[in-house]
């Protein structure tokens, strides 16, 4: 069983990617959406967040995060426990599945228009 250091970089780069998928813009745009939810958190937390480097991370934050971005909260949860346990505890599930499915695609995309900007440059 991973420890609390394990790094989830799979994770934290979905959540980078979901953040700037939504449109959502940057940290401080996050960080006002937080506090007005009654979340405390800093920029540098969330740095640590889209970089993996957190084992354990708050439901609340990532429950306000999938709101934020538009994506379901089971969905992202079930995409943590795969990368940080190697389990998808959503075999034989068709609805969480389904919601992994879509975010998995929606990322896909996603790498794809940031592959197209990147060749613009």
């Amino acid at each position: 069983m991973p420890n609390k250091q394990t790094r989830l970089s799979t994770f934290g780069d979905m959540l980078k990617k979901l953040r700037f998928a939504s449109n959502v813009g940057g940290h401080g745009k996050v960080l006002r959406y937080l506090k007005d939810n009654g979340i405390k958190c800093s920029q540098s937390l969330l740095v640590v967040y889209e970089k993996g480097k957190i084992g354990n991370p708050d439901p609340a934050i990532l429950r306000q995060l999938a709101s934020l971005y538009g994506v379901s909260f089971e969905g992202l949860i079930a995409l943590l426990i795969r990368e940080k346990y190697g389990v998808d505890f959503t075999e034989g599930k068709a609805a969480p599945d389904i919601e992994i499915q879509q975010l998995e695609k929606k990322l896909a995309a996603i790498s794809i228009e940031i592959s197209k900007l990147k060749k613009r440059r």
